[in-house]
């Protein structure tokens, strides 16, 4: 994997407040709540556990969903 295995290490170990623009302040604030801080700790989520949580709505499912498939997209590309 050479660098691209440390770019994805990186991305993995970022604190989600770095990905304002693809979450909203009410999802990013209600992960932290639940103590999903890095993109590795919402990456090792199940759909269905981030189903279950307090302040987490369809609205804020689908916006997580849509990152975390943009960033399965990237991690391809490398």
């Amino acid at each position: 994997m050479g660098d691209n295995g440390y770019i994805h290490d990186i991305v993995l170990e970022s604190d989600l407040l770095h990905f304002r623009k693809e979450l909203s302040e009410k999802t990013l604030s209600t992960l932290h709540k639940h103590g999903i801080i890095t993109v590795a700790d919402l990456t090792a989520c199940s759909y269905g556990g981030l189903a279950t949580m307090d302040g987490l709505g369809q609205k804020s499912l689908l916006e997580i969903s849509c990152f975390v498939k943009e960033l399965g997209k990237w991690a391809t590309e490398f």
